[in-house]
């Protein structure tokens, strides 16, 4: 991507002007029947065992972090707690 693809990619100022009224892409994502997930700040790819791209030490906080797809939990439960499972999507 060169620099002036990745200048018209970014947000224009009244994308952010919404985004910061609290409308945002989920509208239109839903209406294009897109489904929008959080993300980690590393890509899902990386984080899987045999990436080797995280460090062993850091390794258990990103999986902490992150769902059996490897996106972000959007939601506290985890093996072995008391909190009930969230039902599946």
């Amino acid at each position: 991507m060169t620099l002036a693809e990745f200048h018209r990619s970014r947000p224009t100022t009244s994308t952010r002007a919404s985004l910061a009224r609290g409308g945002g892409p989920g509208g239109e994502c839903d209406a294009r029947g897109f489904n929008l997930e959080p993300r980690l700040t590393v890509y899902p790819e990386f984080i899987g065992p045999k990436s080797g791209f995280l460090d062993e030490k850091v390794r258990p906080a990103v999986l902490a972090h992150a769902d059996s797809t490897f996106l972000a939990r959007n939601d506290v439960w985890a093996s072995g707690s008391e909190v009930i499972p969230p039902s599946p999507r």
